[in-house]
């Protein structure tokens, strides 16, 4: 019995349903019936002329609506030229679109595989074809001198390929994105605590406010919480801890959440830190994520509080860097929540900085948060931290500002896409950190950018309701919320909107 299964690409693939004009066609190779597509009525200019081309000995046949390829040499498939497409569509004005196309595969070997091929170079996006409907993202910008292609590839001898001449296009900078609420949100961070969250919530999420925060970004981080609880004892116990304690306070002062997950829970050692060697190669990485992002989906898809989920706002590996699976994990994960809750999902491009927007192609979903963090220049930031010397003064930060044009040019170029800076801060020891404080939230407020202040509870150095004194060798806090608190006084000032 052939297996049958629908494939749809677009340079970002989706799924719809409907028609039987595929089923028709596709029953004179196959006793399967073929499951059919409806697509979206987008704009479309493209070539009538635009051709699928074969590798090897393989046959193209054209029946007006559909081309068949047959597999004749093994391994080999067909390709189709992307930067012919978007030359017939706008030529190269580096705008960023997406395609669509659909295709059908009649084989046997449920172990054949579709390679994306970019710049004639393949792809390390590999995927098996099984009898469960695929859907797959690839992000590009145009504007590229290379040669891009879509290729079938590693399909045995005597399969066969439909692909209906369907493909659209439409410019993503035409494109209509939601955002969570008519103003720009603005908040602190809560770090979930076992062992400090009993004694000190109540004092947390008052003193949040006080200071006129309405929106709190509550985080959990397994790699330090997780102790020796397993993957689904930890999933379940952060749940229940976050309805027990976290949601009552929450309705108390009339706040909305967004709940992140700092790093993922894991059952092998190996993988409990994100920078070890080998944990984002390792198919249970991927499986992780995809766990918890099914429970959390389903455990918080009814508490109308939570606005957003979040599924690390820092991928980094072990050299520092924005790992190479990160787009097929977040896919996986985007995905997954999608089967649960249509809730915002907040997601980084890696670690840290907006620079790595430079690039970036949003993904087909009009309810991501595209999230960056300021903690710029860094050597000021975190003085006194990992090494960092003490006094270092503040001047007005060319990188701050530049990473700031970075992300609103990103934003821009998007047509007002969704972005908020998930992370910003600095140690509270450091004498003129107001003047810090006031140049990142002013940049924030005037560019019409959501954020969150990082950090409220269990890192004092962190804590903007402290004041501290750092000789180099010990440190005293003092809590103070009070106007003598200058980091106090200007976060307030900020979330008050009384800039």
């Amino acid at each position: 019995m052939h297996q049958l299964l629908l494939l749809l690409f677009i340079v970002i693939f989706a799924i719809d349903s409907s028609a039987n004009e595929t089923s028709n066609i596709i029953q004179k190779e196959s006793s399967t019936i073929a499951i059919s597509a409806l697509w979206k009525n987008v704009p479309t200019r493209l070539a009538n002329s635009l051709k699928w081309q074969k590798y090897g000995n393989n046959t193209i046949t054209d029946s007006g609506k559909f081309t068949k390829i047959t597999i004749k040499d093994n391994n080999k498939g067909a390709y189709l030229y992307l930067d012919k497409i978007l030359s017939t569509f706008d030529g190269k004005d580096n705008k960023n679109y997406k395609i669509t196309f659909s295709a059908f595969v009649v084989d046997g070997n449920t172990k054949s595989q579709i390679v994306l091929m970019q710049a004639g170079v393949a792809g390390k996006n590999v995927f098996s074809l099984t009898n469960s409907e695929i859907k797959y993202t690839v992000r590009r910008t145009n504007g590229s001198s290379k040669r891009t292609h879509i290729a079938f590839q590693g399909l045995p001898i005597g399969s066969n390929i439909y692909i209906k001449q369907d493909i659209k296009v439409e410019k993503m900078s035409d494109r209509i994105y939601e955002h969570p609420f008519s103003e720009p949100f603005k908040g602190g961070t809560l770090n979930m605590d076992r062992q400090l969250e009993t004694a000190n919530i109540q004092q947390w999420f008052f003193d949040l406010n006080e200071a006129g925060a309405k929106y709190v970004r509550i985080q959990t981080n397994p790699e330090k919480d997780m102790g020796s609880l397993s993957k689904s004892a930890y999933l379940i116990d952060v749940i229940n801890r976050f309805k027990r304690l976290y949601s009552p306070k929450i309705r108390q002062y009339n706040m909305k959440v967004l709940f992140a997950f700092e790093s993922i829970p894991y059952d092998n050692l190996l993988l409990n830190n994100r920078k070890n060697i080998g944990f984002w190669e390792n198919p249970e990485t991927i499986k992780n994520f995809m766990d918890t992002a099914n429970y959390t989906a389903q455990a918080l898809k009814d508490i109308p509080e939570v606005f957003a989920l979040q599924f690390m706002s820092e991928p980094i590996d072990q050299d520092g860097k924005r790992p190479s699976v990160w787009d097929e994990i977040s896919l996986a994960v985007i995905n997954t929540i999608r089967q649960h809750t249509n809730k915002f999902i907040a997601w980084s491009n890696g670690p840290l900085g907006a620079s790595l927007y430079d690039a970036v192609v949003p993904f087909d979903d009009d309810r991501i948060i595209y999230n960056f963090h300021e903690f710029k220049p860094y050597k000021y930031t975190h003085q006194g931290i990992h090494g960092n010397p003490l006094g270092v003064r503040y001047h007005a930060s060319a990188e701050m500002t530049l990473d700031i044009n970075r992300i609103i040019a990103f934003k821009n170029r998007n047509n007002n896409i969704p972005i908020m800076c998930g992370s910003f801060s600095l140690a509270n020891w450091i004498p003129d950190g107001n003047l810090w404080l006031k140049d990142v939230t002013g940049q924030l407020q005037v560019n019409d950018i959501s954020s969150f202040q990082f950090v409220t509870g269990q890192f004092k150095a962190w804590d903007w309701r402290y004041r501290s004194v750092n000789n180099g060798k010990t440190v005293i806090y003092t809590y103070d919320i009070t106007s003598t608190n200058k980091l106090w006084t200007g976060l307030s000032k900020y979330w008050k909107q009384e800039y």
